[in-house]
């Protein structure tokens, strides 16, 4: 007789195992505040870095953002969608969607700059 029982899917790669206890859901929503801190932070940094050194915002921002895109991958997957095989193609797979929301960023960071919005 054949032992044709249906194998799962392999669990994810995560930075920890007890991470399979909360759902990918959760686990999405959390690093997706988290990031979002950690990026409020770091680009708050920048700004009191740079600024007075005469860079304008929405420099400040783009550069920050395109330094900050890999960290933020880095993050999902090793807490949410778990790591990639090979990482470099995944996150290049990320890029279009990581470039168009710094160009939004870039953008309006600008006219609210220019706008003296604080």
């Amino acid at each position: 007789s054949s032992n044709t029982m249906a194998s799962s899917p392999p669990k994810p790669r995560l930075i920890h195992e007890s991470l399979h206890n909360v759902t990918q859901s959760i686990r999405f929503l959390s690093i997706g505040l988290i990031s979002q801190i950690i990026f409020m932070y770091g680009y708050n940094l920048s700004i009191s870095i740079f600024e007075p050194r005469g860079h304008s915002a929405s420099a400040i921002y783009a550069t920050f953002y395109l330094c900050y895109i890999p960290v933020g991958h880095a993050l999902t997957c090793l807490f949410v969608f778990g790591w990639p095989e090979v990482y470099l193609p995944s996150l290049l797979s990320n890029a279009p969607i990581g470039l168009t929301a710094m160009a939004i960023g870039t953008a309006l960071t600008g006219f609210l700059s220019k706008m003296e919005f604080d």
